[in-house]
Protein backbone atom coordinates (compact mmCIF):
# COMPACT_ATOMS: atom_id res chain seq x y z
CA UNK A 1 0.00 0.00 0.00
CA UNK A 2 3.15 2.33 0.83
CA UNK A 3 4.81 1.97 -2.54
CA UNK A 4 1.23 2.65 -4.36
CA UNK A 5 1.12 5.62 -2.23
CA UNK A 6 5.11 6.71 -3.08
CA UNK A 7 4.22 6.40 -6.77
CA UNK A 8 1.35 8.26 -6.49
CA UNK A 9 3.43 10.98 -4.81
CA UNK A 10 5.94 10.47 -7.58
CA UNK A 11 8.28 9.79 -5.09
CA UNK A 12 11.20 6.66 -4.18
CA UNK A 13 11.08 5.21 -1.30
CA UNK A 14 14.62 5.70 1.01
CA UNK A 15 16.37 2.26 1.19
CA UNK A 16 19.65 1.62 2.68
CA UNK A 17 20.76 0.68 5.83
CA UNK A 18 19.05 3.13 8.42
CA UNK A 19 15.69 2.43 7.01
CA UNK A 20 16.33 -1.39 7.11
CA UNK A 21 17.74 -1.01 11.08
CA UNK A 22 14.22 0.83 11.34
CA UNK A 23 12.47 -1.65 10.10
CA UNK A 24 13.94 -4.33 12.08
CA UNK A 25 13.37 -1.82 15.36
CA UNK A 26 10.11 -0.66 14.61
CA UNK A 27 8.47 -3.17 13.13
CA UNK A 28 10.26 -6.16 14.84
CA UNK A 29 11.25 -5.60 18.10
CA UNK A 30 8.80 -2.66 19.34
CA UNK A 31 5.70 -4.94 18.54
CA UNK A 32 7.67 -8.03 19.58
CA UNK A 33 8.83 -7.22 22.93
CA UNK A 34 5.83 -5.28 23.81
CA UNK A 35 3.21 -8.42 23.03
CA UNK A 36 5.39 -10.47 24.76
CA UNK A 37 6.09 -8.45 27.34
CA UNK A 38 2.09 -7.70 27.82
CA UNK A 39 1.72 -11.36 28.56
CA UNK A 40 4.10 -11.66 31.73
CA UNK A 41 2.61 -7.99 33.15
CA UNK A 42 -0.57 -5.89 33.59
CA UNK A 43 -1.59 -3.23 30.83
CA UNK A 44 -1.08 -0.74 33.21
CA UNK A 45 2.48 -1.29 33.86
CA UNK A 46 2.78 -1.53 30.09
CA UNK A 47 1.11 1.71 29.56
CA UNK A 48 3.38 3.54 32.73
CA UNK A 49 6.70 1.87 30.65
CA UNK A 50 5.51 3.18 27.20
CA UNK A 51 4.49 6.89 28.91
CA UNK A 52 8.51 7.46 29.28
CA UNK A 53 8.79 6.74 25.67
CA UNK A 54 9.55 10.94 25.35
CA UNK A 55 12.01 11.03 27.81
CA UNK A 56 13.58 8.10 25.99
CA UNK A 57 13.43 9.98 22.88
CA UNK A 58 15.03 13.07 23.97
CA UNK A 59 17.87 10.77 26.09
CA UNK A 60 18.26 9.28 22.91
CA UNK A 61 18.33 12.00 20.74
CA UNK A 62 20.73 14.17 22.69
CA UNK A 63 23.97 11.89 21.87
CA UNK A 64 22.43 10.22 18.77
CA UNK A 65 21.59 13.81 16.88
CA UNK A 66 23.49 16.33 19.39
CA UNK A 67 20.31 18.05 20.47
CA UNK A 68 20.25 19.80 23.70
CA UNK A 69 18.51 19.06 27.11
CA UNK A 70 17.34 21.70 28.07
CA UNK A 71 15.16 22.87 30.82
CA UNK A 72 11.75 23.21 29.11
CA UNK A 73 12.33 20.00 27.05
CA UNK A 74 13.35 18.16 30.28
CA UNK A 75 9.95 19.64 31.99
CA UNK A 76 7.71 18.87 28.62
CA UNK A 77 8.64 14.96 29.21
CA UNK A 78 8.21 15.34 32.39
CA UNK A 79 4.72 16.41 32.35
CA UNK A 80 3.86 14.09 29.72
CA UNK A 81 4.90 10.93 31.84
CA UNK A 82 3.23 12.50 34.67
CA UNK A 83 -0.14 12.70 32.58
CA UNK A 84 -0.20 9.41 31.74
CA UNK A 85 0.62 8.38 35.56
CA UNK A 86 -2.33 9.82 36.45
CA UNK A 87 -4.55 8.72 33.71
CA UNK A 88 -3.39 5.19 34.39
CA UNK A 89 -3.28 4.93 38.15
CA UNK A 90 -6.15 7.03 39.14
CA UNK A 91 -4.64 8.07 42.13
CA UNK A 92 -3.53 4.49 43.36
CA UNK A 93 -0.34 2.42 42.70
CA UNK A 94 -2.17 -0.30 45.18
CA UNK A 95 -3.10 -2.30 41.90
CA UNK A 96 0.54 -2.40 40.11
CA UNK A 97 2.46 -5.47 40.45
CA UNK A 98 6.30 -5.95 39.00
CA UNK A 99 7.03 -8.69 36.78
CA UNK A 100 10.94 -8.45 35.67
CA UNK A 101 10.27 -10.31 32.81
CA UNK A 102 7.47 -8.78 31.20
CA UNK A 103 8.43 -4.68 32.56
CA UNK A 104 11.70 -5.42 30.80
CA UNK A 105 10.45 -6.60 27.50
CA UNK A 106 8.01 -3.47 27.56
CA UNK A 107 10.29 -1.27 28.89
CA UNK A 108 13.05 -2.52 25.49
CA UNK A 109 10.05 -2.05 23.63
CA UNK A 110 9.59 1.70 24.23
CA UNK A 111 13.38 2.40 24.21
CA UNK A 112 12.98 0.26 20.92
CA UNK A 113 10.82 3.16 19.96
CA UNK A 114 12.59 5.87 20.99
CA UNK A 115 15.36 4.04 18.52
CA UNK A 116 13.29 4.11 15.71
CA UNK A 117 12.16 7.73 16.49
CA UNK A 118 15.23 9.01 16.10
CA UNK A 119 16.63 6.91 13.69
CA UNK A 120 13.53 8.12 11.75
CA UNK A 121 14.70 11.49 12.66
CA UNK A 122 18.15 11.34 11.17
CA UNK A 123 16.84 9.34 8.04
CA UNK A 124 13.87 11.42 6.95
CA UNK A 125 15.12 14.91 8.69
CA UNK A 126 18.05 15.44 6.49
CA UNK A 127 15.69 14.14 3.67
CA UNK A 128 13.50 16.95 4.68
CA UNK A 129 15.58 19.76 4.63
CA UNK A 130 17.45 19.09 1.43
CA UNK A 131 14.59 18.49 -0.68
CA UNK A 132 13.35 22.10 0.66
Amino acid sequence: MLVLLLAWLDRRPILNRTTAVMGLVGGLAVYACQNLGLIYTDAANGALIHGGIPIFTVLVAAPALGERLSGQRLLGVSLSLLGVAAVVLRGSVAGLGLSAIGDGLVLLSALGLAVYLVLGRRAYGATARSSS
